[in-house]
């Protein structure tokens, strides 16, 4: 059967910034799930980054069939150690980006983390498949489109030849990898406020790593989670310790 690995994004300068609450202003520009958190230099890798996207190729054993990247540079940046690892294996690139639900105009006059938890509360609350928060955000449909796509191109890929013991590796983003999760869990990409409700709180309550890696198993006739792996990040934990 076909592997899928689906690992997220090495840490980047916006997700340090966020997760140490360094600095004030920067966290205030890349709440969860806005356009902001895109902007080219929050979404470079930092050194530390850098270091897990290392880990991840080594714990490749073996050339993948197919690396998979998001569009976003930060995907490609985590992806170029295993790429340089492997450079027989083939490269693409899905719509496998972040699900990024709320504009950043919304947060234009949300200047405090009570109003920018109104604005996310809201959009949850507002239960609209189809709502598009404003310019360069996506709707939950748009999502779950993007979600059964990969799914359909993943079962194809397991019925070629050639593919019986496949490895791919997709590059990606905590919500999108979220979103393959539970609907794998869930068996359902169904369209509507209970599901978006459900999504919302799932994600809440799962975490996703910088460097994660979230296996899948792949027939052509069914698709499953086997689960999430940070063992390689642990042993990176220990040797940054000593760097520093």
């Amino acid at each position: 059967m076909l592997t899928l690995w689906l690992i997220r994004h090495g840490e980047t300068a916006g997700n340090a910034a966020v997760s140490a609450q360094a600095e004030t202003q920067l966290s205030q520009t890349v709440p969860m799930g806005s356009q902001t958190a895109h902007a080219s230099n929050l979404g470079t890798l930092t050194q530390r980054g850098q270091h897990q996207s290392m880990r991840i190729a080594e714990t490749v054993t073996h050339c993948p069939n197919l690396i998979v990247t998001s569009p976003l540079w930060r995907t490609k940046q985590t992806a170029e150690p295993t790429c340089q690892r492997f450079p027989t294996a083939s490269q693409t690139e899905w719509p496998v980006q972040e699900f990024s639900y709320l504009a950043a105009e919304c947060y234009q006059n949300a200047n405090t983390p009570e109003q920018r938890r109104w604005l996310d509360q809201d959009y949850w609350q507002r239960g609209d498949p189809e709502y598009v928060s404003g310019a360069g955000a996506e709707s939950f449909s748009s999502l779950m489109i993007r979600v059964r796509l990969i799914q359909d191109r993943l079962q194809q890929l397991a019925t070629e030849a050639g593919n019986a013991d496949a490895l791919v590796l997709v590059f990606s983003h905590a919500w999108f990898i979220r979103a393959v999760i539970w609907t794998l869990m869930m068996q359902s990409t169904e369209l509507s406020a209970q599901q978006m409700w459900r999504l919302h709180h799932f994600a809440a309550a799962s975490s996703v790593p910088n460097g994660a890696i979230s296996k899948v198993q792949v027939r052509a006739s069914e698709i499953w989670f086997t689960g999430m792996s940070t063992a390689h990040l642990s042993l990176m934990d220990d040797e940054w310790l000593d760097q520093t």
